[in-house]
């Protein structure tokens, strides 16, 4: 089995617009449309079985809506080829219910950016989330 553990995907309508910013920010070229479609193709094409979905909330009211979505996508694929994890920002004022949230929705973990969050891995904001989620057993994903 072959699994890329390290995948996005954004709302159709915004897609277009988040890949190029991304793309251009990251100087970094797009191997896909970043939808859900685009996404499935370039598995098929690649012969990946299985992706995993890691979203980042850049901002704090993208927490919850985002976890919701994780959430709805994996009911839809029952976890054998498409997961998503959680996300979490380190400003969001009720992390501990949300984490809890993301554990009772079946979410396997979550991905923190302290690049794009604009806050080192080491603060206190990102640490008190570190412990939360291991209190969850929750897998965390950072980009570094």
């Amino acid at each position: 089995m072959i699994i890329d553990m390290h995948t996005h995907i954004f709302p159709d309508k915004i897609s277009a617009a988040v890949v190029e910013k991304l793309s251009r920010q990251a100087d970094i070229p797009a191997f896909t449309d970043g939808t859900l479609d685009g996404l499935r193709k370039s598995m098929d094409a690649a012969q990946i079985d299985c992706s995993v979905i890691l979203p980042v909330a850049t901002n704090t009211g993208q927490v919850e809506k985002i976890n919701s979505s994780a959430a709805a996508l994996n009911e839809k694929f029952s976890g054998d080829e498409i997961i998503s994890f959680g996300c979490i920002h380190p400003d969001f004022t009720n992390y501990r219910e949300e984490l809890s949230r993301v554990k009772n929705h079946g979410l396997k973990g979550i991905k923190i950016h302290p690049v794009y969050q604009d806050i080192n891995l080491d603060d206190v904001k990102f640490l008190r989330i570190l412990a939360r989620a291991a209190e969850l057993d929750l897998i965390v994903v950072t980009h570094a």
